[in-house]
């Protein structure tokens, strides 16, 4: 009797390609498919290749195949069997961690005995084998449906997202106001979680006397008395670059909404930046590693040649190599906040007036830089994570350590930064230095009564104008009025400043807006 057909075997590379696709999925409105690409062409080629080794090594094709699929299957489900692990041995090694090195080499170990175990049964059973590879490849269709119709309700989501991003975001562009004469070059540079200095003194023991000296020095205006108008970043930066607040966003989204999109959108399309460019300003932006600030609109991004994506920090999380490569993701993040402050003085190399946009992750979390630039490496893994939602794995202490010497390498290099702007810059540029929050020791995101508000919405605030002329300034000036009065003052519109004004929202409901303007007054 002739040998039957060989059986047609393709569960390997859907195993392999599941997990990269469902994740992307998972943070619809938060990634550009484009991050996927390369991750996902190179698991299908690792599958491949795996599967191909192991077929030698056990001469089936078909017990190879079930090989392939299992060590797929455990390597992307390491980093969701983790807290399991944790909850199940939490009463008898209460020092572990869901980020220590003993939990992550632990659950490694399991699962690559687990693996080995199954090779050992594959190669001593007498088995059906196309029988197994039949449900793995139905399995397999299964997961393509589940995919699919996933990719559809997320086509469907992302297209009513987009309609309710643009609906919000009709603010009305800016004004045109005829030719202007001198285009200052403009740098906004946001220090993400640089907090204001009497909050930094009285909470972190961390006296920034000398930094805002610098400025003053420099012919800087600091607004000591600032707050930020919103407590997260994409709320905080969508109002400052849009120059008014985000009322109309919350107006016409369900208020317990988290869709992104809204906010993402007008960051990333923001009437600033387009107004700047109409005027024939060059739009320079920088890496950060956060999608929603590197700028699609942008006419020159910067950032160094090798470095990680959102997309694949939170990759590696999900597998085993961030027991391998969490030193990788923090060496990334650093040098993006490294190259940023090295290269901020090369748009004044740039012909014709820019508009530089770069948002610093530091000193906000992770800590990754002692106060003389010495790296470091968190005992824990690779996360953009701040308030309780990082303090419940780094004691408060630990981050208050952490933050101090963070904020002093930054004083330092945002010293030289700035200086040597001004030294080559042929004429002087407008600058304006501003925290988008600030620190989160005593922040509860669940809770405004459980969060320290003054901490949160207190922020550095430091404007440098080409003429020193800054009447229209004044102590308390929120981010919201920062590009009102630049407009005005040197491109002849007539926007009203705005009442400042400072609010409060939980991570799981960020457009129920809670007005804490009166607590961050409070001494």
């Amino acid at each position: 009797m002739p040998e039957s057909r060989p059986p047609v075997i393709f569960h390997p590379f859907v195993v392999a390609f599941f997990p990269l696709l469902s994740l992307y999925l998972h943070n619809a409105g938060k990634l550009y498919f484009s991050e996927v690409v390369p991750p996902l062409l190179l698991a299908l080629l690792l599958s491949a290749a795996f599967w191909w080794i192991t077929t030698r090594l056990l001469k089936d094709v078909q017990k190879a195949a079930i090989v392939t699929t299992a060590f797929f299957a455990l390597f992307f489900t390491y980093g969701h069997l983790l807290p399991l692990l944790e909850r199940s041995l939490r009463g008898l090694w209460p020092a572990l961690t869901l980020d220590s090195t003993g939990a992550l080499a632990l659950l490694l170990g399991c699962l690559v005995g687990f693996w080995l175990l199954l090779i050992w049964l594959l190669v001593r059973a007498v088995l059906n084998f196309r029988v197994i590879n039949q449900f793995l490849n139905g399995f397999a269709i299964a997961l393509i449906i589940i995919l699919a119709y996933r990719f559809g309700a997320f086509v469907r989501y992302r297209e009513m997202l987009w309609r309710q991003a643009d609906a919000v975001a009709a603010y009305e562009p800016v004004t045109a106001v005829g030719n202007v004469s001198v285009r200052p070059d403009i740098y906004y540079i946001v220090v993400d979680g640089y907090g204001r200095a009497d909050v930094l003194l009285d909470l972190y023991d961390l006296d920034t006397t000398d930094f805002l000296g610098f400025l003053r020095e420099r012919g800087f205006y600091t607004a000591r008395q600032s707050n930020a108008n919103y407590n997260i970043t994409l709320l905080s930066l969508a109002s400052t670059l849009n120059f008014d607040y985000l009322d109309p966003v919350a107006a016409q989204l369900d208020p317990d909404s988290t869709n992104p999109l809204p906010v993402f959108n007008l960051i990333q399309h923001n009437r600033l930046m387009q107004y700047f460019q109409a005027q024939g300003y060059t739009v320079v932006n920088f890496a950060t590693g956060y999608t929603a600030t590197e700028l699609a609109i942008a006419d020159v991004k910067r950032g160094p040649t090798s470095s990680l994506s959102a997309f694949e920090n939170a990759l590696i999380n999900t597998t085993p190599l961030r027991l391998f490569l969490s030193r990788k993701q923090f060496d990334s993040h650093r040098d993006k906040i490294l190259y940023t402050l090295e290269h901020l003085p090369d748009a004044t190399q740039i012909e014709g007036p820019v508009f530089v946009f770069a948002h610093i992750v530091a000193p906000h979390p992770p800590f990754v830089l002692a106060a003389d630039g010495t790296a470091l490496y968190p005992d824990m893994g690779f996360v953009i994570d701040d308030g309780d939602a990082l303090t419940h794995r780094l004691s408060r202490e630990a981050y208050l350590r952490g933050y101090r010497e963070q904020a002093q390498f930054m004083s330092r290099s945002l010293e030289q930064a700035l200086s040597q702007i001004l030294a080559q810059s042929s004429s002087p540029p407008i600058i304006i230095l501003q925290g988008d929050h600030g620190p989160g020791a005593y922040l509860d995101w669940e809770s405004l009564e459980n969060s320290n508000v003054r901490e949160r919405l207190g922020i550095l605030n430091a404007y440098y104008f080409p003429d020193q002329e800054y009447s229209a300034l004044y102590p308390t000036i929120s981010p919201v009025n920062s590009f009102r009065v630049v407009l005005n003052q040197y491109f002849g519109a007539a926007y009203p400043l705005l009442e400042d004004r400072n609010y409060f929202a939980l991570m799981a409901q960020p457009y129920r807006f809670m007005e804490v303007t009166q607590q961050v007054l409070v001494p």
